[in-house]
């Protein structure tokens, strides 16, 4: 299949960014091969309610969109409290999986990494360094996905309810993704030489609306 862009970084918010992140994502794009198209999508509010979207609706509509209009290969879902490596998106992409993560740690004191080797042991505390690996679950902070997944497994694809024994149980949209996406085939990979920053401090007063990121 011949694609149009080569990805598309898809980042969900709540209408305003951290200056930091702008130039930082700057940095990222920068990066990305020469002679390669790319897009960037945010998440606006919604045009019947006027409010932001929840973060499965906003990842729901990033994917639906980039499906629909950018014909790019990867979709490389950027959370817009995480910072990334510059060269993030060429290691995630030389991995060659279908599905791949860095790791970023959790805002809590101490950090835990958001990475799941198995889903009822907590985060992977010692994972493999300098390593690619498989995982059951992580957060989609820093995420790069073919978009062939994504049309090969029905929808939805991002929600906070899944079906169980006995019925639904709640979960965050990032684990019944990598839930369903494994039933479907496609596993979880993490490239343990892409570690990212998540923003700890609170944010500062003043921000720089989202439609004017790039």
């Amino acid at each position: 299949m011949k694609y149009d862009r080569l990805v598309t970084f898809a980042i969900p918010t709540t209408g305003k960014v951290d200056p930091k992140f702008m130039t930082n994502m700057l940095i990222v794009v920068d990066k990305v091969p020469t002679g390669t198209s790319w897009r960037v999508r945010v998440t606006d509010k919604d045009p019947d309610t006027g409010k932001f979207l929840r973060t499965p609706a906003a990842r729901e509509r990033l994917v639906e969109e980039c499906l629909k209009e950018d014909n790019s290969k990867y979709i490389f879902f950027v959370d817009s409290d995480v910072y990334l490596p510059p060269r993030t998106f060429a290691r995630l992409l030389q991995s060659n999986k279908d599905i791949v993560t860095g790791i970023y740690w959790t805002k809590s004191d101490p950090p835990e990494p958001v990475i799941y080797k198995d889903l009822h042991m907590g985060p992977y505390f010692d994972f493999p360094e300098k390593s690619i690996f498989e995982l059951e679950a992580a957060g989609l902070g820093c995420c790069l996905i073919k978009t062939d997944v994504f049309q090969h497994i029905p929808q939805p694809w991002f929600s906070y309810k899944m079906d169980d024994i006995g019925g639904e149980i709640n979960v965050t949209e990032d684990f019944y993704f990598f839930i369903k996406a494994k039933k479907y085939g496609y596993p979880l990979w993490c490239n343990s030489n892409v570690l990212c920053k998540h923003l700890k401090e609170k944010l500062p007063q003043k921000f720089y609306p989202s439609e004017h990121l790039f």
